[in-house]
């Protein structure tokens, strides 16, 4: 079952252990080769090693194009920093503010 080697890969994620997460993810690949859930897996310790350019086209086969709501999910990051995200939040209701008020000065 490949749903058990979710957790196993996303252990070796979060504990840094990019290289063994890599091994993880090409040795459900080839045992799996057609299964979505690990397809799907595959591209994020590829990004977390910093070979960017192979992960985005990896993840770039994953879809057909369309939205497709399955894949971003997979590929979206589970491990989020809640800091960095209440920062970015910060940014934007500050963005918000100075546009309104921008289109308030224009009319």
């Amino acid at each position: 079952m490949t749903w058990g080697m979710t957790p196993v890969l996303r252990n070796r994620r979060s504990a840094k252990d990019f290289n063994k997460a890599q091994q993880e993810a090409y040795a459900a690949l080839r045992k799996y080769p057609n299964d979505r859930a690990v397809k799907s897996m595959h591209p994020s310790p590829l990004a977390d090693l910093g070979k960017t350019d192979q992960a985005i086209a990896e993840a770039k086969t994953l879809s057909s194009g369309k939205s497709d709501r399955e894949t971003w999910l997979a590929l979206a990051p589970t491990d989020v920093d809640q800091g960095d995200v209440a920062k970015v939040q910060k940014k934007l209701e500050g963005a918000k503010v100075r546009l309104a008020r921008e289109n308030q000065a224009k009319q």
